[in-house]
């Protein structure tokens, strides 16, 4: 085991991926060059596509280095015009941030935050450990207004809500822990309301196997969206 010393934090790093290996998704870097098994590469803006991982390196919020993820939500030629969902917020100031954060969507040029293009990274998944990209997206669509004021970087930040598009799984690569409840912000959430969303991602992972992408954006549209879930289960 490796132990990483950074101001307010211990963070430890296996130096194996035994801890791993039951955990159907890529292992991303913790700090540069601390782990070696990188699977990311750079990008640029006109390349991603809807459902891509992404990621960027941060030092501009906390105290400490930390990647910030993101899934591709409309493609487009410039960050002006690519959309991302991600967990995230327009306004300024700590707490005026931390309360009204929340999965949502915005700019590429947002989801940068002034930081640089050259820092972006894809995160690349084998093919059979990622959903396919509707699947992604519709899990993007159902997670949408959810999480206000429930993010914290050690155990329910962006990368948890990336992950879980992207897999169906919780896990964060920074924190080396899995996340709390199997649905991104699940404390916050009404217990019929999770096993609503659960159904939903079912039924949308089984439609897709069988049927075409049209059924698929059917069943998005009779998704809640970023006003939140209704007691009642959907009617499909």
């Amino acid at each position: 085991m490796r132990v990483i010393w950074h101001r307010h934090f211990k963070l430890i790093a296996s130096t194996g991926i035994s801890r791993m290996g039951s955990y159907p998704f890529p292992l991303c870097r913790l700090y540069r060059d601390t782990m070696g098994n990188v699977n990311s590469s750079a990008v640029k803006a006109n390349t991603l596509r809807p459902g891509d991982h992404i990621f960027i390196w941060d030092r501009t919020h906390w105290s400490f280095t930390y990647q910030h993820h993101g899934i591709v939500w409309k493609s487009g030629e410039s960050v002006e015009d690519v959309q991302v969902c991600h967990v995230w917020t327009p306004l300024d100031g700590f707490r005026q941030a931390q309360a009204d954060s929340n999965f949502r969507v915005s700019t590429l040029e947002q989801f940068l935050y002034h930081r640089s293009l050259n820092d972006l990274r894809l995160v690349e998944y084998e093919r059979h450990k990622a959903s396919k990209r509707d699947v992604v997206l519709a899990r993007c669509r159902l997670l949408l207004g959810h999480g206000r004021g429930g993010y914290h970087p050690i155990i329910q930040n962006c990368e948890y809500a990336a992950l879980w598009c992207k897999t169906g799984d919780q896990w964060s690569s920074q924190t080396l822990t899995p996340g709390h409840g199997t649905i991104p912000f699940e404390d916050q959430l009404r217990k019929v309301d999770v096993l609503a969303m659960k159904h939903q991602v079912a039924v949308i992972e089984g439609v897709t196997v069988s049927k075409p992408l049209s059924k698929v954006f059917v069943l998005r549209s009779m998704a809640a969206h970023c006003s939140g879930w209704t007691a009642s289960r959907p009617k499909w």
